[in-house]
């Protein structure tokens, strides 16, 4: 499908009282897009949590917190499997090249960070520098689904990467507990904020 298409068959953000009355689903309200969103924000707070481990604090909470994730991510899944409307990413061949080509750059990055840190001997900063990554990320993916949600997310967990690193540059608290810990809670938080509003929007599409 072209994108000149898909743009007319569901309007953008800023059109959705047109997209309503025509049955359709304007970007930004896509049900399908929320929640398979908040089933990878869940999904990622599940590996963060198991990162937290490596500074040997709260090891049961972070095994829970893990546990909730991985719940929290099936249960992002079947909101995404229950909902109606298109999921942006097979109707938009533009934001498709796009999403691929940014979590290109976001393996990239993660990847040749990852291996500097380890190669260095600096294995406790590899959590915030994948949660510094995957938080910058989100910013450019926010503006292609016109999720301004995912905006606030991405500086959040930025800024909970940085602090962590400083943190655990000053000695004051392991990083990768911090940033683990505080990158779990913040991605796993979205995740259910970001399927329950999933619902919403369905709930409000389906009442016209």
């Amino acid at each position: 499908m072209s994108n000149d298409t898909a743009t007319d068959t569901y309007p953008l953000a800023g059109t959705t009282e047109q997209a309503e009355s025509a049955g359709t689903y304007a970007l930004g309200e896509r049900p399908k897009d929320w929640a398979i969103s908040g089933a990878i924000l869940a999904g990622a707070a599940f590996f963060w949590f198991g990162w937290a481990q490596m500074g040997e604090r709260f090891g049961t909470a972070l095994t829970v917190g893990a546990i909730v994730a991985a719940v929290s991510a099936i249960g992002a899944g079947v909101v995404s499997a229950r909902t109606g409307g298109p999921v942006t990413m097979s109707e938009d061949s533009a934001a498709r090249r796009t999403y691929n080509m940014w979590v290109g750059v976001e393996f990239l990055a993660i990847f040749v960070g990852m291996g500097a840190l380890g190669g260095t001997g600096h294995t406790e900063f590899m959590p915030a520098w994948a949660l510094l990554v995957v938080g910058l990320h989100f910013i450019p993916l926010a503006k292609v689904f016109r999720m301004r949600a995912l905006t606030i997310v991405g500086l959040v967990a930025a800024v909970v990467a940085v602090l962590a690193v400083a943190v655990g540059l000053a000695g004051a608290f392991p990083a990768p507990t911090l940033a683990g810990g505080l990158g779990g809670l913040l991605l796993l938080g979205s995740g259910i904020l970001f399927a329950a509003h999933a619902l919403r929007l369905d709930r409000a599409h389906r009442a016209h």
